[in-house]
């Protein structure tokens, strides 16, 4: 089945559990990745969280730093389906997979504000504003 998936987005816990493997278990998450992508996936994906996301895709292998601001992480609980959405829209738009998974990391970040996960989603400029202060 994975080698039918396009783009596969688990944190780190839902990598390990991918693999058969306890929640906290201690395997690098490099090495699990790589595991899991030989499986098929084209493009994976791992968030984690604040560190921000290793990326492995069929000709690269990157990761984007998290985004520290200056203000406190509220509530993590929409944080990645806020990621997912950002994921999504950036590559509908036609941004390369890099600047993708940046918007993304912006749109995660912006979720982490405020308590409940609707409520934290971020509108489409303040997610904007955030990759141009972080990204240029």
């Amino acid at each position: 089945m994975l080698r039918n998936v396009d783009y596969l987005t688990p944190n780190e816990t839902e990598l390990r559990i991918l693999q058969g493997l306890p929640a906290d278990d201690p395997t690098p998450t490099l090495e699990l990745a790589k595991a899991l992508q030989a499986q098929g996936v084209r493009n994976l994906i791992v968030t984690q969280g604040e560190k921000g996301a290793l990326v492995l895709s069929e000709s690269d292998m990157f990761e984007v730093a998290g985004i520290a601001l200056s203000r406190d992480i509220v509530d993590t609980t929409g944080a990645g389906d806020a990621f997912n959405g950002g994921l999504a829209v950036a590559l509908a738009e036609g941004k390369s997979l890099r600047e993708a998974v940046r918007f993304a990391c912006c749109t995660g970040r912006l979720a982490c504000d405020k308590i409940g996960v609707v409520p934290a989603l971020a509108h489409r400029e303040q997610a904007e504003q955030l990759h141009r202060t972080i990204y240029g």
